[in-house]
C-alpha cells in the first residue's frame, strides 16, 4: 500500500511532468522529436533543474506513468 505522503509526491511529480511536457517544453530547453517524444534523460534533466526535484530517477517517472507511487 502506498502511503499518503508518497501518493502526494507522486501526484506532484505527475503535475510537474504534465506541465513540462504538455504546456511549455521549450521553456525547459526540451525539443520533442518529429513524433513528439523525448528521452527519459532529457525529461530527467528538466525535472532536476527544478528546485527540490533532484532526487527523481527514471524509476520514479516510470511509476508515475504506470499510475503508482510506491518508489517514493
Amino acid at each position: 500500500m502506498v502511503s499518503k505522503k508518497n501518493q502526494i509526491k507522486a501526484n506532484s511529480l505527475s503535475s510537474l511532468i504534465s506541465f513540462i511536457l504538455g504546456r511549455k517544453p521549450d521553456e525547459f530547453g526540451l525539443v520533442p522529436d518529429s513524433e513528439g517524444y523525448l528521452t527519459y534523460k532529457e525529461l530527467l534533466w528538466a525535472i532536476h533543474e527544478e528546485p527540490g526535484w533532484s532526487y527523481v530517477r527514471q524509476g520514479h517517472i516510470h511509476e508515475v506513468l504506470m499510475g503508482k507511487g510506491s518508489l517514493f
